[in-house]
């Protein structure tokens, strides 16, 4: 089985307090599933997740307007392969998703997020480069607009006004802080990635 796993940590955690940012991360992550099977906190500041490959893109920039939205940021390695064992427990499964993932996270450097998989350099190269165009934005995103996001991203079905009232804020501020943060072009390059991946898991089998 093709899957993704992500494996992150928390970018200066030490700078606030742990009750500030560990309930939002937690919540973010038990988005996917539940712990220890689908994801683990480990070294107090960072994590792994497992999700289906498709949706890789949709869990990173879930992670991070979470993680904004309370004034701190994320580093993630996408890994996305084979799953050859899968444990109780997160820490004990293992497979080409989890190698990648490592290698992945490893190699971070100006970006604080990037992919690797088993889908061949072309694939990666391309996603990478998408990833790093997105990032110049999405680093850029404000408390105020993390929030906004990380609420639609969990909900993609509800409209601006009912944001709004989620929120308690009025809708053409929901409407600015969206076009600020780019949400459109997100939306669209999470849909894409999901597409073009799902056609490439399916001519894996």
């Amino acid at each position: 089985m093709i899957l993704a796993v992500l494996t992150g940590d928390i970018i200066a955690s030490r700078s606030s307090p742990t009750a500030q940012w560990l309930p939002i991360l937690q919540e973010a992550l038990a988005y996917w599933g539940s712990t220890p099977s689908d994801w683990i906190l480990y070294r107090g500041d960072s994590f792994q997740l497992k999700v289906q490959a498709p949706q890789a893109l949709l869990a990173c920039f879930l992670l991070k307007s979470a993680l904004r939205s309370v004034r701190l940021d994320v580093r993630i390695g996408i890994g996305i392969g084979k799953e050859t064992y899968s444990g109780r427990s997160l820490a004990e499964s293992n497979g080409e998703a989890y190698i990648l993932s490592g290698q992945a996270f490893d190699s971070l450097s100006q970006y604080n997020m990037a992919l690797k998989s088993c889908f061949g350099q072309k694939y990666d190269e391309y996603w990478n480069l998408v990833l790093h165009l997105a990032l110049t934005f999405a680093d850029k995103w404000t408390v105020a607009e993390s929030r906004v996001l990380y609420a639609l991203l969990q909900n993609p079905n509800l409209t601006q006004i009912q944001l709004a009232e989620q929120l308690g804020k009025a809708q053409s501020t929901i409407s600015e802080a969206l076009k600020r943060a780019h949400y459109v072009e997100l939306k669209e390059m999470i849909n894409i990635f999901k597409d073009q991946t799902e056609y490439k898991c399916s001519c894996s089998f």
